[in-house]
């Protein structure tokens, strides 16, 4: 009867401590990501072009894009070919097996360099073609267009790979990810909500860090 007791009183034990360790798990983002200024969206290269939704995965991007520039943490960067990489590539995929159209570039798309001319008083940005964009290493074009069958899972998919610091960076694996259904999906965008509340959850705990003597 007393083993049984003991047996009792340590599962009761163990029961009250497991959910206070869970509520208080930390955040694993490392401070490279806190720190890093700029980021460039793009879509997983290896994507095809969805036949009866050909512009689903342009409309994440575009989505994700819009929304970072809302929240105001990073510098959006839509053209990789300066002398400065990005400090993060976000790679974005809707969810969902498909029949594509494969070997099209999801990311191509014209790259722009910035110019200005004047109108009266007034000074007007101009964009001015200068071919296709540059791509990060590990995100070729695909040759030769063809038609396939896309399995991929039921979730879009949001990851967060370091960009500065590495030649090849889609090589390796993401710092972050997130699957959901319509994690995508604007204006919300969960998945880059879910983000930013790790971003500054981190950044908060950093700060704590900091204050202890």
């Amino acid at each position: 009867m007393r083993l049984r007791a003991r047996l009792l009183i340590g599962t009761m034990v163990l029961l009250l401590v497991i959910p206070a360790q869970t509520k208080d798990k930390k955040t694993t983002l490392p401070d490279v990501v806190l720190q890093a200024e700029t980021v460039y969206v793009m879509i997983a290269p290896d994507s095809g072009m969805s036949v009866t939704n050909p512009g689903e995965n342009r409309a994440a991007r575009e989505a994700v894009e819009e929304a970072l520039r809302k929240w105001g943490h990073f510098r959006v960067l839509t053209y990789t070919g300066g002398a400065t990489p990005p400090d993060l590539i976000i790679v974005v995929r809707k969810g969902g097996s498909k029949t594509t159209i494969t070997g099209v570039d999801p990311n191509d798309r014209p790259a722009t360099i910035g110019s200005s001319d004047t109108v009266g008083d007034r000074n007007i940005n101009l964009g001015v073609s200068n071919g296709r964009e540059p791509r990060p290493a590990g995100a070729n074009r695909a040759p030769g267009p063809g038609v396939g069958t896309e399995v991929a899972p039921p979730e879009d998919v949001f990851e967060v790979y370091l960009a500065g610091i590495r030649s090849d960076p889609l090589s390796s694996s993401p710092i972050w990810r997130y699957r959901a259904k319509n994690a995508l999906n604007a204006p919300v965008v969960p998945a880059l909500k879910e983000f930013q509340k790790q971003i500054e959850e981190a950044l908060k705990e950093q700060a704590q860090r900091n204050k202890k003597p």
